[in-house]
């Protein structure tokens, strides 16, 4: 009779970047919770929710944006009340605010979307995707959704960690995800992510110096006192 061997479960090997478990698919419902959890996105979202009456009336932005942001401080835990010293946060004034709303719309399922071409990062360098004549022509075809910065990581992670990415480079992790999402830091932070990457670092090259400088060769005193010797 042959011998019977009780064979554990191998354990699943741990991730290079410490994470335990891959973070979970970002559902339509997660980003819109990042959106109103972030200190930009969420005022645009209180921005749009207004009337064009109030929002036309600089008194009256400034009422219901007062009420939104003291309705938020009543709900929010102690971790989401960064950066909310006033109703307009990290917006030095009400211009600042309706300038940079102008930049995004919301659509059908309540969550705020990319519609022109911003001022700086990737997007605003590039001439694909956006629509075709002189009146549109800062307007893009297809709007990617905003996300905040409780999600920012995860979708870094999918597009660079995963299958997906595969650990692609910084231009290509970026050129992934500037059509499908946006935030203000994106290019810097995928630079970021992407470099502080352990595996990649570990696998690919690193760049080296195509030219060295050539040192002196010591002259010999005598006879047999200095070897040359060639490795191949």
């Amino acid at each position: 009779m042959g011998k019977v061997f009780n064979l554990e479960p191998v354990k699943p090997s741990k991730s290079v970047r410490s994470r335990k478990d891959p973070p979970k698919r970002l559902s339509q419902e997660a980003i819109k919770k990042s959106q109103q959890n972030d200190a930009r996105f969420k005022r645009i979202l209180w921005y749009y929710d207004l009337g064009p009456r109030n929002r036309n009336d600089d008194r009256r932005c400034i009422r219901a944006l007062e009420s939104y942001h003291k309705r938020f401080e009543e709900n929010a835990s102690i971790q989401d009340k960064e950066n909310q010293d006033n109703c307009l946060g990290p917006f030095k004034d009400l211009g600042g605010l309706r300038q940079y709303a102008a930049l995004f719309f919301v659509d059908e399922k309540e969550c705020l979307r990319l519609k022109k071409r911003p001022r700086s990062g990737a997007l605003s360098r590039t001439k694909e995707g956006f629509k075709e004549g002189v009146e549109q022509k800062d307007e893009l075809q297809e709007p990617p959704l905003c996300v905040g910065k409780s999600l920012q990581e995860k979708v870094l992670w999918w597009f660079h960690d995963s299958l997906l990415g595969n650990h692609q480079g910084k231009n290509h992790t970026t050129e992934q995800i500037v059509h499908r999402f946006y935030w203000p830091t994106m290019v810097n932070d995928v630079k970021i992510y992407c470099e502080s990457c352990l595996r990649c670092r570990k696998a690919k090259q690193m760049k080296r110096e195509r030219w060295r400088n050539i040192g002196v060769t010591p002259s010999s005193k005598g006879l047999y006192h200095t070897i040359f010797l060639d490795c191949v």
